[in-house]
């Protein structure tokens, strides 16, 4: 008995909390699951280091979804660099106006290619009492982003399209278009999670367009704060085009 509390527990917990992980983590499946889990209970930054001729750099893992005292750390930190004239650059995907995004067509895309998540800060939400001391990230806004900074990522409909370009047209069923948008992953019976690899469009494209950024403006320092499976790939892009 105890045993199968446990494993109904752990599944509680793992349907809010995966589907989250698989996203912005980039090794095996398992090892998504383990690290995104682990980086949950981290209760302060650690930031990388990187400068060159042009810039100086902070490179800031975070995860979506973790213990207070990390945001604590990290409202505190971004004070800090923001009185010693950093400029952030920060994760968050950019919102399509209703006219581009009619029908919410691109929402009902992301829903089909995540087999019924789409992520949000509802979704993370849904951890907080299944975790100790764990919350949703906090608004940028209420960690001290201003306007001066930069939002330096892509939107829903860059997403979307980058994955079609790869693996073809989504092509939505009667399913996808009766289903309701505010569905749960339960009551969602349209499609199962694709197999395709996503960390080429989740990963990688965005990846490719924050160092995009970066190079276009003229900033001399700078903060970027991006999900954890994303440091690595941008700081290898950065040295690439110091060569």
């Amino acid at each position: 008995m105890k045993c199968m509390f446990i494993k109904n527990n752990l599944r509680f917990k793992l349907i809010f909390i995966v589907p989250i992980l698989v996203l912005i983590m980039t090794s095996s499946y398992s090892c998504k699951i383990i690290q995104g889990l682990n980086y949950i209970t981290k209760k302060e930054i650690k930031p990388v280091y990187y400068s060159d001729s042009k810039r100086e750099a902070i490179l800031v893992p975070i995860t979506h979804f973790g213990q207070k005292e990390f945001y604590s750390d990290l409202t505190d930190s971004i004070k800090h660099w923001k009185r010693n004239d950093y400029r952030i650059y920060y994760e968050i995907i950019k919102k399509i106006p209703d006219e581009i995004n009619v029908d919410k067509v691109y929402h009902r895309k992301l829903r089909w290619i995540n087999g019924g998540v789409i992520p949000s800060r509802e979704t993370y939400a849904e951890g907080e009492e299944l975790f100790e001391n764990a919350m949703a990230q906090p608004k940028w806004v209420d960690m001290g982003i201003t306007e001066t900074d930069l939002n330096a990522d892509v939107s829903l409909k860059e997403i979307i399209e980058e994955y079609e370009r790869l693996y073809g047209t989504i092509n939505l069923s009667e399913c996808d278009w009766s289903t309701p948008m505010d569905a749960s992953v339960d009551e969602y019976e349209c499609s199962i999670k694709s197999k395709n690899k996503l960390s080429p469009v989740t990963v990688d494209y965005r990846n490719e367009e924050v160092v995009n950024y970066v190079n276009q403006n003229q900033d001399k320092k700078i903060v970027i704060i991006y999900g954890a499976a994303h440091i690595k790939g941008i700081l290898k892009l950065l040295k690439k085009n110091r060569q």
